[in-house]
């Protein structure tokens, strides 16, 4: 049996505490049994993986993902192939920028939901579980906290908070359900993927607590005007991000990689289009501003890190997930 000390698998999340005194570090601490497995309270390994290591998900957690998949494809290609026909129905006003960003986002979320529900397993579900939560958890806490943006009469607002009470809450539940569940501890990440996704996971963090708490100044670089609730809710996207690459920087098994892969490719890629799309007809872009530059090569990032994630995995995808 190999032998595990009990510093190895938690010196990464000591590396990211470490960098940050910050509020967000709870919610690394609160995911990081799950990201890391057994490992990190000092348990030992097996050195081949098992079945019973990557099992299938239950029925319960097949039907939230079919959930989510379905409102996902119903909201994500509405927002951004169909923006005049969302915006009729949204819970809250949106602005030409918004809606084709808030499409991207959710087109990115689609297709980390939509992976997990083709595999069907722990693998990936460890990474996607942890984002759900946080994604749905955070915008909640930021609807409640603007109950005055919504309709208060509106069928789409009763709908939204249903789904973010539903989604965190069955989210949660399946997180504690496997938090003794192994990490992929076949597929340790290198240590360059190690030290890229960390960075990764802490520059994502703190901008998204930053955004939170100072809307008004950390978002005053993005292309188009954006009003405090609309800061808090985009910092919710950042932490989600962060979430991922935290997950993914000890352990890694190659559908993971493809999965955070497809998330990032299509947030950083549709992200930019759609503002090009937006500003085609609005003309309120300052495309010399080095703040929209900034903002534009933040996104890039993120798509060559997922572009990255996809040809890491591929190698190795004909074993199976």
């Amino acid at each position: 049996m190999l032998e595990v000390p009990l510093t190895a698998a938690g010196q990464a999340v000591r590396e990211v505490l470490g960098a940050a005194d910050c509020p967000s570090s709870l919610l690394v601490i609160a995911c990081a049994p799950v990201f890391l497995g057994p490992a990190c309270c000092g348990e030992q390994p097996r050195f081949m993986p098992s079945q019973s290591e990557n099992p299938a998900v239950p029925l319960e957690l097949r039907g939230l993902t079919l959930v989510a998949t379905l409102t996902l494809l119903a909201i994500g290609p509405g927002l951004f192939f169909a923006p005049a026909f969302a915006r009729a129905v949204w819970p809250w006003p949106l602005g030409a920028f918004d809606e084709l960003f808030l499409g991207a986002v959710w087109l990115a979320a689609l297709a980390g939901a939509g992976l997990l529900l083709y595999y069907g397993r722990w693998w990936p579900a460890r990474l996607v579980l942890p984002m759900l939560f946080v994604f749905t958890g955070g915008l909640l806490i930021v609807s409640l906290l603007h109950l005055d943006q919504f309709s208060p009469a509106g069928w789409s607002t009763f709908i939204w908070f249903v789904l973010l009470l539903a989604f965190p809450a069955v989210s949660g539940y399946f997180l504690w359900r496997y938090r003794e569940q192994a990490a992929p501890l076949d597929y340790p990440t290198p240590a360059s993927w190690r030290n890229l996704l960390q960075g990764l996971a802490l520059v994502l963090g703190l901008y998204g607590l930053a955004l939170f708490l100072l809307p008004g100044i950390f978002a005053a670089f993005w292309p188009w005007p954006v009003s405090s609730f609309d800061g808090q809710l985009y910092s919710v996207i950042f932490t989600t991000a962060a979430i991922g690459a935290f997950g993914l920087s000890q352990w890694a098994a190659p559908v993971e990689r493809l999965t955070l892969g497809a998330t990032y490719a299509v947030l950083g890629l549709f992200s930019p289009f759609g503002i090009l799309i937006a500003d085609a007809d609005q003309h309120e872009v300052s495309w010399s501003a080095p703040g929209v530059w900034l903002w534009c090569a933040l996104f890039a990032i993120i798509f060559l890190v997922g572009l990255g994630l996809i040809w890491w995995s591929s190698g190795l995808m004909q074993g199976g997930p």
